[in-house]
């Protein structure tokens, strides 16, 4: 997941994203999955 526990567990974390990963793949930096989650709350509105 790339955090560390202490951030995972914090009592303000409510919720979590996840973005799978092909096996194998390279892991993605905070542009792209930013990018990712961008586009997919547009697509969701219909923006895209």
């Amino acid at each position: 997941d790339g955090l560390p526990s202490e951030i995972l567990d914090h009592p303000r974390i409510s919720e979590r994203v996840r973005i799978p990963i092909a096996p194998g793949g390279r892991s993605l930096n905070l542009a792209n999955a930013a990018a990712i989650g961008v586009y997919e709350a547009w697509r969701q509105h219909g923006f895209v």
